[in-house]
């Protein structure tokens, strides 16, 4: 009877340190932003794998520009690209047929526009460029819809990956260049948090004296100086977080571009997803992806509440994009941050074009 107690004891002291150490491990990871796995869905197979279309809803227009002075071939595409830093799409057209011909100094294009954008808006920024005297609309606008990005659709999670390169030969080979810079990125990622540690709080106490100096609420020095504390807390341990998780991202980083030698699709999944949770599920238009992208500002553009809201992606052709959701009989985008559905966005299936058994040169 002693005995069976005593072992009855063990086991229930063993089952306590059991759930403690469990409880544990999960706050540790929890306060790194460590999730226990970052990928989701199915990892090994090819029948979750569906190439697809992006179409967008566009409208679209034919413009005729006449300027100030005969057009060349300099100061046509001068022109092409002042209109396209606008943010609209444009193409050069020929007349319709029956119109006038085109004389010197005018030139045709056709301009598309997504939602959020008007033509009124566009006709006023452009006439409103120096070498363009005047211009005129031919018809009136269009809706279509255009097709934006070749993309892969992974069905058991019903996310969307950038499709375009991304066949298994490149991929393959993506994988091996990945893995040989991984140990760099990560050392550089530490360097970059070790300098920020210091740096930040610099600014911070710089920032102290700057918002005082131009205090429009009348807040005390102290009250101002309390709250960038805070702040100061919450960046600081920010640094030291990114330092302390960089080595345990870096390895299944690391080991998922190696796998894409041998899975390559399955291995775009791993590390697309290692990266994205390394850098907090920022998505890529946030991001530096050796260029910045186009919502990218440098630690959140400057603001104290604001930093630490920016990060560098190594791999960003193996991000995920977005996330999809069926509604109205219709495949759409939906971000993948936010879950906000692009009703003018939706996806077109293709019949499935991988051809991959898990033999290292099997190439699609």
């Amino acid at each position: 009877m002693a005995s069976t107690g005593a072992v009855s004891h063990i086991q229930s002291a063993y089952t306590a340190f059991s759930t403690n150490l469990e409880k544990g491990t999960h706050a540790v990871l929890k306060s790194l932003d460590i999730p226990q796995f970052p990928v989701e869905g199915a990892i090994f197979g090819q029948g979750h794998w569906q190439r697809c279309e992006i179409e967008q809803e566009h409208k679209t227009i034919d413009l005729t520009i006449t300027t100030h002075e005969k057009l060349n071939f300099f100061s046509s595409w001068k022109l092409w690209w002042d209109i396209h830093r606008l943010g609209v799409g444009i193409e050069k057209i020929s007349p319709n047929p029956g119109a006038p011909a085109l004389r010197d100094g005018e030139i045709a294009y056709r301009l598309s526009i997504t939602q959020g954008q008007t033509f009124d808006e566009i006709f006023e920024k452009i006439q409103g460029l120096a070498s363009v005297r005047k211009i005129a609309p031919q018809g009136e606008e269009k809706r279509v819809w255009l097709t934006i990005r070749n993309a892969i659709l992974d069905t058991s999670t019903n996310t969307l990956y950038e499709g375009f390169g991304n066949i298994s030969i490149t991929l393959r080979i993506k994988g091996l260049g990945i893995a040989a810079v991984t140990p760099i990125y990560a050392f550089l990622t530490i360097a970059y948090n070790l300098a920020r540690l210091v740096l930040v709080n610099i600014y911070l106490i710089g920032y102290i004296f700057y918002e005082y100096s131009r205090n429009s609420e009348n807040q005390t020095f102290k009250q101002i100086t309390q709250a960038k504390l805070g702040i100061m807390g919450e960046q600081t341990w920010h640094s030291i977080r990114n330092c302390l998780r960089t080595p345990f991202f870096a390895i299944g980083f690391f080991f998922s571009a190696l796998y894409m030698f041998i899975d390559p699709y399955n291995g775009l999944k791993m590390a697309g997803s290692f990266e994205h949770h390394w850098n907090h599920c920022i998505v890529l238009d946030k991001a530096w992806w050796f260029i910045p992208m186009k919502n990218f500002r440098f630690e959140g553009g400057g603001k104290p509440e604001n930093l630490g809201q920016s990060t560098f992606y190594l791999a960003g052709c193996l991000a995920p994009r977005a996330r999809t959701i069926h509604k109205g009989g219709t495949w759409h985008i939906a971000n993948l941050s936010t879950n906000h559905i692009k009703l003018d966005q939706r996806i077109g299936l293709r019949t499935r074009e991988f051809f991959l058994f898990l033999f290292p040169f099997c190439f699609s």
